[in-house]
């Protein structure tokens, strides 16, 4: 969709170069194995009936069916489509949206290059989703158990907010052990993105 167009153009515009002859040595900041790097991928983070971890805010994460309200589908009916062409609009607009925060937002672009400085490079296509959400859950979030940025296509009022606070996070999973299952390192987290979006 829209962040393949995206890639390509990306592609195009880069200089090709012949590969290099030298030996590419492994460096590595942390005396942490590769094993241990991303301690969520050891866990299940999935929901469970005991834990959602906020899941019940994302109807389509895990196959489950998206039940719309009344207001929901009113203001659905106001766009001029069919039901599926209707959220492949939100989803390509969605899209276009997270682009254009990563072109514009100087902030956005600081957090993509720490990320791809700690060798977590961002792939648009991969990491971000796009994706339906409960009314309770006004932004999005970093999912964890699929290592992605969950951004909801039917609230984009604060949207690179939303994207601001999901890199934060990924950026804490990516540097540290960090653990969704503490309480603390999860407070932290989300303290520290907080401080970049609503108190700046």
């Amino acid at each position: 969709m829209v962040f393949e167009k995206f890639f390509q153009k990306q592609k195009e515009s880069e200089p090709t170069s012949p590969p290099s002859t030298e030996a590419k040595t492994d460096v590595t900041t942390d005396n942490d194995s590769n094993e241990n790097r991303y301690i969520n991928a050891l866990k299940d983070c999935k929901p469970t009936a005991l834990e959602d971890y906020g899941y019940y805010f994302f109807p389509e994460r895990f196959g489950k069916e998206n039940v719309l309200t009344i207001s929901q589908r009113v203001l659905q009916l106001s766009i001029p489509f069919a039901s599926a062409s209707r959220d492949l609009a939100r989803k390509i607009e969605c899209e276009k949206y997270i682009i254009k925060s990563i072109e514009s937002n100087p902030l956005i672009k600081t957090l993509v290059q720490a990320l791809a400085d700690h060798n977590c490079p961002i792939d648009l296509s991969r990491h971000f989703s796009c994706e339906q959400c409960d009314d309770a859950m006004p932004t999005g979030m970093f999912d964890p158990a699929t290592n992605q940025i969950v951004v909801c296509k039917n609230h984009i009022l604060h949207f690179d907010d939303c994207i601001i606070t999901g890199l934060v996070q990924a950026f804490d999973y990516c540097r540290k052990k960090y653990d969704v299952h503490n309480l603390h390192h999860f407070a932290c987290s989300q303290i520290r993105a907080l401080n970049f979006t609503d108190c700046s």
